[in-house]
């Protein structure tokens, strides 16, 4: 997850505009590098903050929030960088989540393993600069940290390429105070809940698997509508 001052991104929108009474800005960036891998921005959150999203002793997890004002100062947003079964050690219907929990695990022990996240300048990360830590939303605390020590290299390469690309159509968007958190590993399921076409479970019945965690969502919008249709099916199937 990359985190700027929101007054950095109101100038990249809104240029001579800024810090006129306007909503503080919003971005989306999308890239493909040249094997093929999506890069993309995802969840943006305007005047929001990073929060720790783990779900067990151990993991190091984040994601973003924007409270209903707004205000933090911060803008973050979720960089995502496809990921491919040869990305993936060893095999089986698990080997996703397997490759998920690795990368928690990492990033919880590069944090310092006691919910600091682990974090890196975007300058640092693409081997540009090296300037300090900068101030940070994220309320357990952060630690400095080498991500090019977390990400596959096929997946670090992705990213900055990526992130090289979001620079020149944005030129500031990268120059300190940028920065990366890891690591935000929960943007989709790494498997899917198989379900008949009444939405039920294949294997269990009365069972209607939904949304991200069951792999046939990725985002709120998403997760709702796949909600409202198995609600729908369920209704229909009511004697």
């Amino acid at each position: 997850r990359i985190e700027h001052p929101q007054a950095v991104i109101d100038r990249i929108q809104y240029g001579a505009d800024a810090g006129r009474g306007l909503e503080p800005a919003r971005y989306r960036f999308v890239h493909h590098t040249h094997d093929g891998r999506a890069v993309y921005t995802f969840c943006m959150c305007p005047g929001g903050e990073v929060v720790a999203s783990g779900s067990a002793a151990g993991q190091g997890v984040v994601n973003g929030m924007s409270p209903r004002r707004r205000a933090t100062g911060f803008a973050n947003s979720g960089v995502v960088v496809g990921v491919v079964p040869a990305d993936l050690p060893g095999g089986g219907v698990l080997a996703g989540m397997h490759f998920q929990e690795g990368l928690e695990r990492l990033a919880f022990r590069l944090g310092g393993s006691d919910y600091r996240a682990p974090v890196q300048t975007v300058a640092a990360f693409l081997g540009r600069a090296n300037p300090p830590i900068p101030a940070a939303s994220y309320r357990p605390g952060v630690a400095g940290a080498r991500l090019t020590t977390l990400l596959p290299r096929p997946l670090t390469s992705a990213l900055r390429q990526g992130l090289d690309r979001f620079g020149r159509i944005a030129p500031t968007f990268l120059d300190p105070p940028a920065l990366l958190y890891g690591v935000e590993s929960r943007t989709s399921c790494p498997l899917t809940m198989v379900r008949r076409p009444d939405r039920q479970s294949a294997s269990h019945l009365g069972l209607y698997p939904i949304g991200e965690g069951a792999g046939y969502a990725g985002g709120i919008i998403s997760s709702a509508a796949d909600g409202i249709e198995s609600a729908l099916a369920l209704l229909g199937s009511a004697p």
